[in-house]
C-alpha cells in the first residue's frame, strides 16, 4: 500500500519553534533560507535535520529588544538574512549616525556581537567621490564636509573604545583605494549599515557591502518612529497630517525607558 503524504504544517518563523520527538515525517519551511526542513528527523532523514539558521541563530534580531528590532530592515530581500555560520566578527558601517549614544544601528551591532560570540569593528568610510549618477551633476564630497566628518570621529573613536570596540577609519583618494568594507565585510559574519533610504552615495555603499555575500541589516537611525512601521496615513496631509497619524507612536517611544548601553563582550584583535 502506498503511503500517504505527509500533512504539511504552516511556516515557522524561526528554528527554536520545533519539538524534536519520534520521526513523523513532517515538512517545514525555513522562512529566512527557503530550505526544507524536516521535523522529528529519523535515522534516514537525519541529513536534512538541520538547516542553515540551527547552529548560528534561531531568527534573525530575535533576541534583540523590540526598539531595535522594529527599526530593521534587510539591503536586499523581504527578510533579514541570517548571520553566518563562519566568520570573524559583526561588521557596523557608520555612515550617517556619526555618534555613540543614542545610535540604534551601535545598539545592535553590539548585541549582535555579544549573541555570537565574536568581536565587533565599526568602520568608517569617507569617499572623495560620489557615484557616476551624482557626479554628472556635479556633485562631490567638499573639504569641508570631510574635514567635518573626520572631527567628528576623532572624537568617537575614544567612546567606541569604551563601549569594548574599535573604530577605524578609511578615507579614499589618490594611492589609498583599498576596498576596506569589502574585505572585512567579506570576513564578517553579519554586517550593519545606517539606514540610507534610497539616498546616495549611502545606498550604493551597502549595496556593495552586500554583494560581497555578507549578510547585511540596514537600521534606521533617523527616525523616532521608525520609517518602516508607519501607517499609510502617514504619507497623507504634509507634515500636519504625518504628525497626526504618528502622534501616539511618538509619545509612546519618547516615553519609553532608554535603552542601557551596550558593551561588546569579545575584544577586538590588536
Amino acid at each position: 500500500m502506498r503511503a500517504q503524504t505527509p500533512p504539511l504544517r504552516p511556516p515557522i518563523t524561526h528554528f527554536a519553534a520545533l519539538s524534536w520527538q519520534h520521526c513523523d515525517f513532517r515538512v517545514l519551511h525555513c522562512n529566512w533560507c527557503a530550505l526544507e526542513v524536516l521535523t522529528n528527523p529519523c535515522n534516514k532523514h537525519k541529513q536534512r535535520e538541520q538547516c542553515y539558521h540551527e547552529s548560528a541563530m534561531t531568527t534573525p534580531a530575535q533576541f534583540l529588544p523590540a526598539s531595535l528590532q522594529e527599526r530593521l530592515r534587510p539591503q536586499h530581500g523581504a527578510t533579514l538574512p541570517a548571520p553566518r555560520d563562519a566568520g570573524a566578527h559583526v561588521l557596523y558601517c557608520m555612515r550617517t549616525a556619526y555618534r555613540s549614544a543614542a545610535n540604534p544601528s551601535l545598539e545592535t551591532a553590539l548585541r549582535c556581537a555579544n549573541e555570537l560570540r565574536v568581536p565587533l569593528l565599526c568602520l568608517a568610510v569617507l569617499e572623495d567621490s560620489f557615484p557616476a549618477g551624482l557626479a554628472r551633476i556635479g556633485m562631490r564630497p567638499t573639504d569641508r564636509a570631510t574635514a567635518f566628518r573626520l572631527e567628528a570621529l576623532r572624537e568617537l573613536q575614544p567612546e567606541i573604545a569604551a563601549r569594548g570596540s574599535v573604530l577605524l577609519v578609511h578615507v579614499e583618494r589618490d594611492g589609498s583605494r583599498q576596498a576596506a568594507a569589502q574585505s572585512l565585510a567579506a570576513r564578517a559574519r553579519l554586517v550593519i549599515v545606517d539606514e540610507h533610504f534610497g539616498v546616495e552615495p549611502h545606498m550604493s555603499f551597502a549595496d556593495k557591502v552586500r554583494r560581497t555575500g555578507a549578510p547585511t541589516w540596514l537600521c534606521d537611525c533617523a527616525c523616532t518612529v521608525p520609517s518602516r512601521t508607519l501607517p499609510a496615513q502617514a504619507l497623507v496631509g504634509g507634515n500636519a497630517g504625518f504628525l497626526r497619524a504618528t502622534r501616539d507612536a511618538r509619545r509612546a517611544r519618547l516615553a519609553a525607558t532608554p535603552l542601557a548601553p551596550a558593551r561588546a563582550a569579545t575584544a577586538p584583535p590588536p
